[in-house]
């Protein structure tokens, strides 16, 4: 939507009116009690890397969670990072698992009655510069948990968000599609390149062999010529940059 757009129904917001929006912690690393043979998963900011987030690499002990008194987030909970290294600021994920996580993280749960989970997730991943440049700080910059719940959000009647959210997906697939077959002819012209120059070593590759094989040299049916073609067609139709990973 285009700054200053007005549109029936569509309202502006911010997150901290649509969702509850809260923090975790770390517990202390010296005390075993909080981590030896744990069995809750606790996330950090690098969660946020991928579309969902189905696995941990650390775990905390029921008895953290007691005593440290650690937020446990369901599945649809949206993790934000509000600081980390490189790119990590600004990004989102959304839990497929149980979780806690750490203080670099501001988790969503967000209020279906008011917006959908999907289409709050969709307009963060699309504001994820605006979203950056609310931190403060020094040398690294950070987001905090006001300033998450400050972040606006233009947000449409529950029925057109369903179908925002149907359309851009529709779309998503469509670019994944057209990566793949990129993939998949990018693997064929490798493939024709090493062995047109093995022929080329042996010899092999006569002026009889080129004109048996005219498709592979040039011209608009060559591997070169498709995969020309599927590139210009990726660029047209690609979507917004994220990292993409099928729920599930």
């Amino acid at each position: 939507m285009a700054k200053g757009a007005a549109l029936t129904g569509w309202l502006t917001v911010n997150i901290g009116s649509i969702s509850s929006v809260s923090t975790g912690k770390t517990p202390k690393r010296s005390d075993n009690r909080y981590w030896d043979h744990g069995t809750i998963p606790w996330l950090t900011s690098a969660a946020t890397g991928q579309d969902f987030c189905s696995t941990a690499s650390q775990y905390v002990t029921a008895f953290a969670v007691d005593d440290c008194s650690l937020k446990v987030y369901e599945p649809g909970t949206l993790l934000l990072a509000m600081y980390g290294e490189g790119k990590t600021r600004g990004q989102v994920t959304e839990l497929q698992l149980r979780a806690t996580c750490n203080q670099a993280c501001a988790a969503l749960r967000v209020d279906e009655g008011k917006a959908l989970r999907a289409f709050v997730k969709l307009r963060l991943q699309e504001n994820y510069e605006e979203t950056r440049k609310a931190a403060a700080g020094g040398a690294q910059p950070n987001l905090n948990l006001n300033k998450v719940r400050a972040i606006p959000i233009h947000l449409p009647p529950l029925e057109e968000q369903t179908e925002i959210v149907r359309r851009v997906e529709q779309l998503f697939t469509f670019a994944d599609q057209i990566e793949q077959r990129v993939k998949d002819v990018q693997a064929r012209v490798n493939h024709l390149t090493q062995s047109i120059l093995a022929k080329a070593f042996r010899g092999e590759l006569t002026a009889e062999w080129r004109e048996q094989n005219p498709e592979l040299i040039s011209g608009e049916n060559s591997a070169e010529a498709l995969l020309a073609r599927i590139q210009a067609e990726q660029a047209a139709a690609k979507p917004a940059k994220r990292g993409r990973r099928k729920a599930g």
